[in-house]
């Protein structure tokens, strides 16, 4: 399986990916909205995480970008820092399957992807 990371904090990007690719994901990552955005115009990816605020683009508009611009439904996964009740019900409202604050529990984060987009065994 095949995730996108999209997270301007190195460090959270880093643990993230490293985690993933210990349970034998394989990942993408990228700090800026608008690589993925670019990667997918030539690429697929079975899920992605996005950290909502992002230095080139809300985070929160990324969902409706991809489906606009690349005519395809993947589900996305916010992570963030903001644990405000009101930025949970807007990422939703946007598109997101799920949504984590950050430290994300990284357990609940694979049982989460795991039900989203489940293994090909």
């Amino acid at each position: 399986m095949k995730i996108g990371i999209v997270d301007d904090h190195d460090d959270s990007r880093y643990l993230m990916r490293c985690w993933l690719e210990s349970h034998d994901y394989e990942v993408q990552d990228w700090s800026l909205g608008e690589d993925l955005v670019r990667y997918l115009g030539e690429n697929d990816l079975h899920l992605v995480l996005v950290d909502l605020w992002l230095p080139d683009v809300d985070g929160l508009t990324l969902p409706g970008i991809i489906r606009g611009r690349h005519k395809r439904e993947i589900p996305f996964v916010a992570v963030t820092a903001n644990a405000m009740k009101n930025v949970r019900e807007q990422a939703l409202a946007a598109g997101f399957r799920d949504y984590f604050v950050k430290p994300v529990d990284l357990e609940n984060l694979k049982r989460v992807i795991e039900e989203i987009v489940p293994r090909i065994t």
